[in-house]
């Protein structure tokens, strides 16, 4: 019996050891993927949702479907793969400490299937104009740099309109 006791003893010990050491890496893990990750589309997620919650008629009081749609992928600061062959798993696109407030979200929004959890399909129109407002930009930039003419735009612009009418697709070669 003594020796039960004794296992029994140096197990739970060990076992408030383990916790007591494990726990606080575990944390400190989840901290340093929040620090090392930094991602903007994350960081507004956690901006809006800490710093300016619903409380009254004066917040902004934000829909689920705009936070999801926000959240361009739907992966928090410990899970996110790069190389993975769906690119909503690309990034991340919320902050581990968020999670309950994802889950909410998604709950809400009903693109939570299974543990499977959808893009928001407002995300792609937001992806699309993302890629559209920089794109502009960047001419914008080449254009007072003199990197071109106004004339050698309109001009590659509408050799551009004609290949795509007579190929159906756009040359890029230029």
């Amino acid at each position: 019996m003594y020796k039960i006791v004794w296992i029994y003893t140096l197990l739970s010990h060990t076992y408030i050891l383990l916790l007591n050491v494990i726990c606080p890496v575990i944390i400190i893990f989840s901290y340093a993927a929040v620090v090392t990750n930094f991602e903007g589309n994350a960081h507004t997620l956690r901006i809006l949702t800490k710093l300016h919650p619903s409380i009254d008629k004066y917040s902004m009081n934000l829909t689920a479907a705009l936070l999801n749609t926000l959240v361009k992928y739907p992966k928090d600061s410990m899970n996110f793969n790069s190389k993975d062959a769906d690119i909503k798993n690309h990034k991340l696109g919320y902050y581990f400490f968020e999670q309950d407030e994802f889950d909410r979200i998604t709950m809400l929004t009903t693109t939570n299937f299974n543990s499977d959890i959808a893009r928001h399909p407002l995300t792609y129109i937001l992806e699309a104009a993302d890629d559209i407002a920089y794109a502009t930009a960047d001419l914008e930039d080449a254009h007072k740099k003199g990197l071109f003419s106004l004339q050698e735009f309109e001009s590659f612009f509408n050799d551009q309109i004609e290949e795509y009418k007579l190929n159906g697709s756009m040359g890029t070669e230029q």
